[in-house]
């Protein structure tokens, strides 16, 4: 069976449903687009066979991309003289393509690790793939995990209290369309026609100490210069290590349907940190919230 992700996908767009699998016996691929129908052989190493997505995207040379493709960066000279980078080398792949919790992504090998390889489809070359260049597969790639989906939670602020909803906290969430209504024993506590009372939803990712982060949630990232530079060295080059070191809010960004931790401070260019994709995860703290943490708010508008 095609993996769950491929279904939701073709219903979007149809060429980006094509897929491909690795024939372990012949040693090669095999191309495919839900629409073809196939033949008993076929139809075997497709459902022993590992699949592959099309992301959708093609390289500077027009290659289409693939998950499990390695990709190495494409620089030109006035570039590599700006990248002031002595571990770089041309000829090595950065990453291998992934698809993680909310778009294609170039993994370096870690959990968070990488960048969203639309942002920088102009400058990417594919350099292999992970059965036909092994050699790269220790540090650079993991094989597809079976994902536990993310737990829907909610918390509400009801004007002094933050309520985590739970089956033992005695208060139940009804939703009616975007309209919601808080209930505690069969009673109304608060609801979204009350401008003081805010619903906050759970992002699925957890900080340092193991605490889940809401929205709403004030969080604080270490990361030191140079790993900063040595893990996320194309935006190193065009922000610095503004991006590097940083406190912000847990939100949801509808435009790239993804969590994401938000600086006030910039209200005419938002600077994010994508959670799970451009965030160390084991570098993230809570140390507050919007709600009952004003002053943090406040220092955090005005940094």
């Amino acid at each position: 069976m095609i993996r769950i992700k491929y279904l939701i996908k073709e219903e979007k767009n149809m060429e980006e449903s094509k897929f491909r699998v690795w024939d372990k016996d012949e040693k090669r691929f095999w191309y495919f687009s839900p629409l073809e129908g196939l033949d008993a052989s076929l139809k075997r190493i497709v459902e022993e066979g590992e699949k592959q997505q099309f992301s959708g995207l093609k390289d500077v040379k027009g290659k289409e991309i693939y998950e499990g493709d390695f990709i190495k960066d494409v620089y030109d000279n006035e570039e590599l003289d700006l990248l002031d980078d002595d571990d770089y080398d041309p000829d090595e792949p950065t990453g291998v393509v992934k698809y993680m919790h909310d778009g294609w992504v170039v993994s370096d090998g870690t959990e968070e690790g990488g960048y969203y390889l639309e942002e920088f489809i102009n400058m990417v070359e594919v350099a292999g793939n992970v059965y036909e260049n092994e050699e790269w597969l220790p540090t650079l790639y993991s094989p597809p995990e079976n994902v536990e989906p993310i737990k829907i939670k909610f918390r509400v602020w009801d004007g002094q209290n933050i309520i985590y909803v739970s089956k033992n906290s005695g208060y139940r969430l009804i939703f009616e369309g975007s309209d919601w209504e808080l209930e505690f024993k069969d009673e109304m506590h608060c609801s979204s026609i009350d401008p003081c009372c805010k619903l906050m939803q759970y992002s699925g990712a957890t900080d340092i100490n193991g605490k889940d982060i809401y929205e709403g949630d004030i969080v604080k990232n270490g990361l030191n210069e140079e790993e900063y530079k040595r893990k996320y060295r194309k935006d190193y080059k065009e922000y610095g290590f503004s991006l590097g070191e940083f406190k912000g809010i847990c939100t949801y960004e509808e435009d790239s349907s993804c969590w994401v931790i938000d600086n006030p401070k910039y209200p005419s260019f938002t600077m994010v940190h994508h959670l799970f994709c451009e965030i160390d995860m084991n570098l993230v703290e809570i140390i507050g919230n919007v709600y009952k943490n004003e002053e943090l708010f406040k220092a955090l508008s005005s940094e």
